[in-house]
Order: structure tokens, then C-alpha cells, then sequence
């Protein structure tokens, strides 16, 4: 076999692995959500970790595409909040595929070394997801736990290890996985084959056992009744202010439909990220507030339009709470919303915040946080809003805060802690 004929072969080593694990990936996530390949969809990986060629930079580019191909197709949607997004949603799925052509380049290094692929890739996996996940504010989707979510069984070690030790397991018995095609193969003895069906077993044993343990523990007292309320929106870039109502009235009208069929009395409503603001935001007016640029008017003039608009954000709260109290006869108080809205403080700087906000019973804001972990080139855009003169280039509502982090929220006697996406 010619030189040539040998590179051939060799990268399409590489590009098949590759291309099997992102399509299993990819059809183990919403929409067809085939949970069961997460316990082998890393198998292809593993594969090439244990290739004990050199990969040169060709190899990992062609796994660089192949992941590239996978985040653009899963977050697809991305490029229809603006115009100008197709750009960013690009630069988005080449940077998040980094992670996974790392993790391949990260576990060689380590098993070429003499280190298990028990502790390898079930290690390096959770490391490229846990630092995905916070570097540049981070982006916490399609992790590899995440295929299994409908699995309560499987998922109860979440209240111990996160999402993190759901993906370590998966990835675990991926290795297993591996390792059984090997022992089929004649690639592997029984020895160390052994080892791993020992570990595996006693993991799963325990992930088993805690989730059966978690899922039969008795109830305690009653819980807050709670209804989520999701609609199928058109996704639109240009969302103008008659846009931004029409949700909004589609979103209570919803609310009302749910009290109206439900005999049971519901404590709290919960709306989806954003759903809420509908032109009218939750404001605040802090001590060294000055007046923005845009406002047509002095400081006096500027503090008593920020109290109408929050008169105006209650008067909204106790709109939607009586409605729903209406519909619920049996119900001693309004119920609380829970909902997704933009939250704006007026300071020496404006800060605008996507967030998760508790109005109770009296249509007071009790409780609110801004979104932690923004998304890149969705929420905010890196380095472009700090160079002079590129600022303006930002679209709007792509200069988010991050949150400080999250709050518990209080229904009744019931403790809630609600993610505002992810």
C-alpha cells in the first residue's frame, strides 16, 4: 500500500468515529430523544483515544467539523433571533465543537500514558462539559447527562454530583461498552476486562439503589401546587412592541384556561424566559441613578416616569393574579407568578437583566435574579461592546448583566428554586 493510500485510510479512521458519534449524539438530544445511545454514542470517541497512531492537526480538524456540524444543526434556532446572527451562530458551533475535539486530544494524552479509560473518559468528559459550562459566562445545553433527563431512576444522583455525575456515568458505561467490543475482538484478557465489569456494575448498582431510595422516600408535607405554562410561539427577529403584547396576552390566556380546567387550587404560575416583559419590564431606581442619555427630560422628570412604570408593572401583576383567581373559586388568595422578564436598574450605568421573577399574592416583586450564565453571540457578544466606536454594532438585547446567582423563591410554605433557562 502506497504512502497515499495509507494517509487515506487514516483519516477516514478518523472521520467516521467521528461522524458516528455525532449523529448518535444528535439523535439522542429533543427532538427524537433516543436516551439509550447515551450509554454508547461515546463508543466512537473511545475508539479513536485508543488509536495508538499520532493524530496530526488534519485528524483533529476533521473532528473539529464534525462536532462543528453537530452544535450548528442542535442550536440552529439561534440564527433567527436577528438578522445578523448567522455570523455568530457560525462562530458559536466552531467554538462549543473545541470541546469535544479536546476531549479527545486531552484523553489520549492521559490513556497513552498508562492511565486508565475508566478514569479517563469519564474525567476528561465532565471537564470539557464543567468548563464549557462557566468559561465566557458558559452555555450548559446537550450536555451529555441531559439524553437520560427522562429516566428518574437515573438522574436522582443529580441532588449529590449535578448533571455532572449523570454525564460521568453515561460516559463510564461507555468505556464499558468499549471495552466489551474489544473483548469480543481478542483485543483485550479477561483480567482487566473484569475490573471493568466490576466497577461499572457497582456504580450502576449504587446509582440504582440511591434513585429507587430517592424516588420512595415519603412525600412530607403537602407542596405547592404549581402549573407551567408553555406555548408554541413563532420564533421572530424582529420583536416590535405589538409582538411583545401579543405574548403576553397569549401567555395569560393560557393561564386562565389552565385555572379554569384544573379543579385543583394552583399556587403559583410559571411562565417561560422572557414571556413576561412585554414592553413594561420590572424596574428599579437605585441612589446614584442619573438620566440616560435617550430621555427627554431632567432627573425629577425621569424618577417619577420610573414610578409610573413600576406603578404600571403591579398594576399589570394584580390584572393577571385576579383573573386567575376568578377562575379558581375554591383559592383564599391570588396566586403567585413565577415568570421570566427583563429587569432593568437604573444606576450611574444601566443594567438590563434577563430574569426569573417571584410576584406574590399582594403583586409585590418579592424575589428576582438576573441570568447567570449568558449565552454567547445570543445574549451578549464578547470584547465587540469594549472597543470604541464597535458598540453600536451590538443588536439589541444582546448587551445583557450576568446575575449574581440564584434566588429561592417562597410559595406558601414550599421553597422554590427555578432556573431561568440554563
Amino acid at each position: 500500500m502506497s504512502a497515499s493510500n495509507s494517509n487515506d485510510l487514516r483519516r477516514s479512521s478518523v472521520i467516521l468515529p467521528a461522524f458516528l458519534s455525532v449523529t448518535g449524539l444528535w439523535l439522542a438530544q429533543p427532538p427524537l430523544e433516543f436516551w439509550w445511545l447515551g450509554f454508547v454514542v461515546l463508543v466512537p470517541l473511545i475508539h479513536l483515544i485508543a488509536l495508538k497512531p499520532r493524530f496530526s492537526r488534519r485528524d483533529y480538524f476533521n473532528i473539529l467539523l464534525g462536532f462543528s456540524a453537530y452544535w450548528l444543526i442542535s442550536l440552529q434556532g439561534l440564527r433567527h433571533a436577528h438578522p445578523l446572527m448567522h455570523g455568530p451562530w457560525l462562530m458559536l458551533g466552531v467554538y462549543l465543537a473545541v470541546y469535544q475535539t479536546a476531549f479527545v486530544g486531552f484523553a489520549r494524552y492521559l490513556s497513552h500514558r498508562g492511565i486508565s479509560l475508566l478514569l479517563v473518559v469519564p474525567l476528561a468528559w465532565v471537564a470539557q462539559e464543567y468548563i464549557r459550562n462557566y468559561l465566557l459566562t458558559g452555555i450548559s445545553v446537550l450536555s451529555l447527562g441531559h439524553v437520560v433527563l427522562n429516566i428518574p431512576l437515573l438522574v436522582q444522583i443529580a441532588d449529590i454530583f449535578g448533571g455532572y455525575g449523570v454525564s460521568a456515568v453515561l460516559a463510564l458505561a461507555n468505556v464499558f461498552a468499549w471495552q466489551t467490543i474489544q473483548l469480543c475482538r481478542g483485543k483485550i484478557n479477561g483480567k482487566p476486562y473484569g475490573v471493568s465489569v466490576g466497577i461499572t456494575f457497582a456504580t450502576f448498582a449504587a446509582v440504582l439503589s440511591y434513585g429507587s431510595y430517592r424516588l420512595n422516600e415519603p412525600q412530607g408535607e403537602t407542596l405547592a401546587s404549581f402549573a407551567l405554562i408553555q406555548r408554541n410561539e413563532e420564533v421572530e427577529y424582529v420583536l416590535n412592541p405589538e409582538r411583545q403584547v401579543e405574548i403576553f396576552q397569549g401567555y395569560a390566556a393560557s393561564s386562565v384556561n389552565a385555572a379554569r380546567q384544573t379543579a385543583e387550587v394552583i399556587d403559583a404560575y410559571i411562565w417561560p424566559e422572557s414571556m413576561y416583559s412585554a414592553t413594561n419590564p420590572n424596574v428599579y431606581l437605585l441612589p446614584d441613578a442619573t438620566v440616560p442619555a435617550q430621555f427627554p427630560g431632567n432627573l425629577e422628570e425621569f424618577e417619577t416616569s420610573v414610578r409610573n412604570q413600576q406603578l404600571a408593572f403591579t398594576e399589570r401583576a394584580g390584572f393577571v393574579q385576579s383573573a386567575l383567581r376568578r377562575e379558581q373559586p375554591r383559592s383564599t388568595q391570588a396566586p403567585e407568578l413565577i415568570v421570566g422578564c427583563g429587569v432593568i436598574e437604573y444606576g450611574e450605568q444601566i443594567k438590563v437583566y434577563s430574569a426569573v421573577i417571584n410576584i406574590d399574592p399582594n403583586h409585590q416583586v418579592e424575589t428576582w435574579y438576573g441570568k447567570t450564565h449568558l449565552v454567547m453571540f445570543g445574549e451578549y457578544i464578547p470584547i465587540l461592546p469594549s472597543i470604541p466606536g464597535l458598540k453600536e454594532l451590538v443588536p439589541p438585547g444582546m448587551g445583557l448583566e450576568p446575575g449574581e446567582g440564584g434566588e429561592l423563591m417562597r410559595v406558601g410554605s414550599t421553597w422554590v428554586a427555578a432556573n431561568v433557562c440554563i
